[in-house]
């Protein structure tokens, strides 16, 4: 679901949407001392593959580049991340595909229950929406068919036994498109009215977690569910299995991957990925998409604000030979603080979500 790279990317939503987020968030909280918290993170590296005559071609992948911002409360919690993306390569043109903010929501409750108003990210898949986050700098297959960034509302409730339910609607800016036109104002599409549920469980060995999103807009018509389960038989070893299946435009879909990796956390870590996929109707909207991937790769972090990310990838289409291609990503970045918090290191608090 790379922004960049999907036809579903719009522009970056009016600031007032987030800066009224923050603005809400402080007049509903009692007064006394904020956690706050302000970094960043930049990206870019180097593609290596076919350039479609049976030559090699070599380009600097899609930079990004990004601003966070939170404040918390005991009760409010206020989280924007907004993202550019440059293409290097076409500087002329400037910037390569602006997206909708990643955040830009306020969450009233920090503790069981909590709600959500704003651009929110449904915690749906394995993969985050930054590279440097993930251990591969490409995304998955199934990764360009799940929900983006949801204009709406989100209640939520967290249970002490690792228990996560969620549910969402309002209106997808990454599927339905966000502009702005001269003498207009915003643009939408109705296609990206949506709604959807689900639940993760997380233990010491384990993570398990289950989704479902609806598009019901006639002529798009997208009905689809995401599952995701992570092993821990060791602390060595990671084993993932991540994936989806639906429908779009009346026609069947669906995808997986099963990601290896080696000595997760550490300063290197060893990954491989293999993915089966069957395009059916989200080619109509991504086009042609490969029926098998396999990866081979590491992510590199040397210190706690950098990292290195390489990757060598062979896609196997219905039609025509393989298409092989080799990435190098470098990212450097300010740590972000744990999920529901504006500070570094909050005791006892979780990862992050999505």
């Amino acid at each position: 679901m790379h922004p960049t790279f999907s036809p579903r990317a719009g522009l970056i939503a009016p600031c007032g949407l987030w800066l009224g987020t923050v603005a809400a968030g402080l007049w509903a909280s009692p007064a006394f001392a904020l956690d706050t918290f302000v970094g960043g993170a930049a990206s870019g590296g180097v593609t290596v593959g076919g350039d479609g005559s049976g030559g090699i071609g070599v380009a600097p992948t899609i930079a990004q580049a990004e601003i966070d911002g939170r404040l918390a409360t005991p009760d409010v919690y206020v989280r924007v991340d907004l993202d550019v993306h440059v293409d290097p390569a076409n500087l002329g043109d400037g910037l390569a595909a602006p997206v909708p903010p990643e955040w830009a929501m306020v969450q009233f409750g920090r503790q069981q229950y909590h709600v959500r108003l704003g651009v929110t990210n449904p915690n749906i898949g394995l993969q985050q929406w930054d590279e440097w986050q993930n251990y591969l700098p490409s995304y998955s297959i199934m990764w360009g068919a799940q929900p983006s960034q949801i204009l709406g509302v989100e209640p939520g409730i967290d249970f002490d036994s690792g228990l996560s339910v969620f549910a969402y609607g309002g209106y997808d800016l990454g599927w339905g498109g966000l502009s702005v036109v001269p003498g207009t104002g915003l643009m939408t599409n109705s296609r990206g009215l949506t709604a959807g549920a689900g639940f993760s469980l997380s233990s010491d060995g384990y993570y398990a977690a289950l989704s479902a999103a609806a598009y019901p807009i006639a002529g798009f018509d997208y009905y689809a569910a995401f599952g995701t389960f992570e092993l821990y038989p060791m602390d060595q070893l990671t084993l993932s299995l991540d994936g989806g299946a639906g429908l779009m435009g009346g026609a069947p879909f669906a995808g997986a991957q099963l990601q290896v990796i080696g000595l997760p956390g550490t300063i290197v870590s060893p990954v491989a990925r293999f993915e089966l996929a069957h395009g059916g109707g989200l080619e109509g909207e991504l086009g042609a998409l490969p029926t098998a991937t396999a990866s081979l790769g590491a992510k590199v972090a040397p210190c706690e604000f950098a990292t290195l990310q390489v990757e060598g990838k062979g896609s196997f289409y219905a039609t025509g030979g393989p298409q092989l291609m080799a990435e190098v990503l470098v990212s450097v970045f300010r740590p972000e603080p744990t999920v529901y918090s504006a500070a570094i290191n909050p005791p006892d608090e979780g990862d992050d979500a999505k």
